[in-house]
């Protein structure tokens, strides 16, 4: 392939960027098979020519200083080689929402649908398998279940829930447009997911479910100026709400699903409080943050000199670790991610529903991370590149384009007497 062709131009690659995403829900292992496709995929674009888009310099910088801080935090450590592997996944993370930013800017059209279509294979193979799982259809319940709870290849039903919530998120927002044909299509994979997570038992997917709906409904309805697809588009919700009450609550009513739910919809289980609580331990944390200004290093609130645990706090698990500066620049990272997309979203004139649906997504995970650690999530910092880079393109090639030129300084003139 000739040096100067466009990376987003070749099928080969673009199969490369599509089966690292479609393999993102087996992740059992480390590295897993997605890591090791990313990790190919961005030392080969990036040998190929693949350029890093003016304006990536903030977000960069910012996570930048949140690495440094690790690896700084990592040297002062009591067990500073047990670091190495957390801290490499935060290398890792940073830099495949790099590269899928890069491949974005490149070219939206071509990526953001293999991507998107790898993440819908994914999150499929995730709820088939997690369905068989629970209602025993194969003897593989032991692998992918979890107290009861639905996991299939993750390692954590916290954290299958929240992966299936942007392909429903996804769904909806391609619903808006869709044919007669792909309507079918889209109700079918968002009531599949919503039933997937529901078998999760999550009452973090719950909620991140529940607030991703609200915020991509509320945010969709007041920036749509085209007042037929604002009349199909509350037609299609007021559906997929009926489907989606008849299908989980048919589900719910089944012995097996209303025990757990139960169980699972307290408020307060035994886990959050008490000595050795979540909520105790994260108060402990607190604590901690107030003295450990440098951090005590990536991996290190899990072992029992410490913590025990990890936080289950995405805010207090990156301070704590990363120390006061990296803690903030992880959190004005993610800030800035919100605030800039938000400002694209407002001033856009055709802003795509999906945009803002991977921007309600990655808000529906921010509000679960208040009870989560979700700081090595991939799918977050896939999200998040989806939203830089057509923010980037858009900044670019469409705001710069638009700002009046500035008319030039007229000096003064001195006429001779």
């Amino acid at each position: 392939m000739p040096r100067c062709m466009p990376i987003t131009e070749n099928k080969f690659f673009l199969g490369m960027i599509w089966l690292a995403v479609a393999t993102g829900s087996v992740v059992f292992i480390e590295p897993a098979p997605t890591d090791l496709l990313t990790l190919a995929s961005l030392a080969l674009f990036f040998l190929l020519g693949l350029r890093v888009p003016h304006g990536v310099g903030l977000p960069a910088l910012l996570l930048g200083i949140f690495l440094a801080c690790n690896v700084i935090a990592a040297a002062f450590a009591t067990e500073p080689l047990a670091t190495i592997r957390f801290m490499s996944v935060r290398f890792y993370m940073a830099a495949s929402c790099l590269l899928f930013t890069c491949l974005i800017y490149q070219n939206a059209k071509r990526v953001l649908p293999v991507l998107w279509s790898g993440y819908i294979f994914a999150a499929l193979i995730a709820v088939v398998f997690g369905v068989v799982a629970f209602y025993g259809v194969m003897d593989v319940g032991y692998e992918m279940m979890e107290n009861d709870r639905v996991r299939a290849f993750f390692k954590d039903p916290n954290v299958y829930g929240p992966f299936l919530v942007p392909v429903a998120l996804y769904s909806i927002a391609r619903l808006e447009v869709a044919t007669k044909g792909q309507v079918a299509l889209y109700l079918a994979i968002l009531i599949a997911c919503a039933i997937a997570i529901l078998l999760a038992f999550s009452r973090g997917a719950y909620i991140n479910f529940v607030t991703s709906f609200i915020i991509y409904l509320v945010v969709r309805l007041t920036t749509q100026r085209n007042q037929v697809l604002r009349s199909r588009m509350l037609r299609l919700t007021a559906v997929m709400l009926l489907g989606g009450i008849v299908a989980v609550g048919g589900l719910a009513t089944t012995d097996k699903v209303q025990n757990m739910l139960k169980v699972r919809m307290k408020v307060v289980q035994y886990y959050d409080m008490g000595e050795g609580g979540r909520l105790t331990r994260q108060l402990e944390i607190v604590k901690g943050i107030a003295v450990q200004p440098i951090g005590i290093g990536p991996g290190e609130s899990e072992k029992d000199y410490y913590f025990g645990q990890a936080p289950h706090n995405l805010y207090l698990h990156t301070m704590i670790e990363s120390g006061w500066i990296g803690g903030i620049a992880f959190l004005s990272f993610l800030f800035a991610t919100i605030f800039r997309s938000a400002r694209y979203i407002r001033r856009s004139v055709n802003i795509d529903g999906t945009y803002i649906a991977v921007l309600a997504a990655l808000l529906g995970i921010l509000a679960q991370s208040l009870f989560i650690d979700s700081t090595h999530w991939r799918h977050m910092y896939l999200l998040i590149a989806m939203l830089w880079g057509p923010l980037l393109y858009w900044e670019n090639h469409v705001l710069h384009r638009a700002r009046p030129a500035r008319r030039p300084i007229m000096q003064p003139q001195i006429r001779a007497t």
